[in-house]
């Protein structure tokens, strides 16, 4: 049996993926607009560690990379 949640439970663990991802990637766009296909790919990078799936989410405008800050 497939279990449901609530949109904003749906939002809320997206975030909590996108937050373990912050030191090399932030969310581009406003977390109401996230999409069940793009918490999809989030779960596939977490449970498979599927880089492409990162690729995915940046080139669809979900992620962006952080600038590599240099240290002096």
């Amino acid at each position: 049996m497939k279990m449901f949640y609530s949109p904003l439970k749906q939002i809320d663990f997206a975030m909590n993926l996108i937050n373990k991802l912050s030191q090399n990637y932030q969310l581009a766009i406003d977390p109401s607009t996230l999409t069940v296909k793009d918490l999809n790919r989030l779960q596939v990078y977490f449970k498979y560690k599927n880089q492409g799936a990162l690729v995915n989410l940046v080139k669809k405008g979900v992620l962006k990379p952080r600038k590599a800050v240099a240290n002096k």
